[in-house]
């Protein structure tokens, strides 16, 4: 910050001329250029010799809204693919997929949970009719649906999405059978 110095009222032209260009050349080290502020709302200049304005980094904010659709759907009953219309009008960063399958009196049902994201499918898993419960990691599919069949898995299906779009995904079934009183819930970010 630039010192100013106050003028005193004994002091003559040649004292005052000195002090007056001093407090100007201070005061004009301290100002910023209305040239390196940028109105832009986009920021779409990306410099480092801009300031964005306060107006410019509010409209920046407001338009970095993070959209979400989802939807829920039944396990399918065969090997196949299945397309999902997200409707996000841009490619998603990341979609995320719970799974939960049927429980019977023998014993729970299947659940997962997974993403897909630039990085590929992820999904961690607790197995059907399981009665330690303990959980299992894959890095080869995003869902895994599994019904109890008399306190064992059956019917394991596994669930990759893949081709990724602006509004749609699809999910690549392979399945050892149908799981169609499972469900999942699906989520695109």
């Amino acid at each position: 910050m630039s010192t100013i110095t106050t003028l005193n009222s004994g002091d003559s032209g040649p004292v005052s001329r000195g002090v007056l260009n001093t407090n100007l050349a201070n005061l004009n080290s301290d100002k910023i250029e209305t040239s390196v502020i940028s109105t832009d709302g986009t920021l779409a200049s990306n410099s480092d010799a801009k300031l964005p304005s306060e107006k410019a980094v509010k409209t920046y904010v407001d338009a970095q809204t993070v959209v979400s659709t989802s939807g829920v759907s039944a396990g399918p009953a065969t090997s196949s693919t299945q397309t999902i219309t997200h409707g996000l009008g841009a490619t998603p960063t990341i979609i995320r997929i719970y799974g939960v399958s049927s429980t019977n009196t023998t014993g729970p049902g299947c659940i997962s949970t997974g993403t897909y994201n630039s990085t590929g499918n992820r999904c961690s898993y607790l197995p059907a009719g399981s009665s330690t419960r303990t959980g299992t990691t894959s890095t080869t599919f995003a869902v895994r649906l599994a019904i109890n069949s008399s306190g064992s898995e059956a019917n394991v299906t596994t669930g990759v999405i893949q081709n990724v779009g602006a509004t749609t995904f699809d999910i690549v079934w392979t399945a050892a059978g149908s799981v169609t009183d499972s469900s999942f819930i699906w989520e695109a970010q």
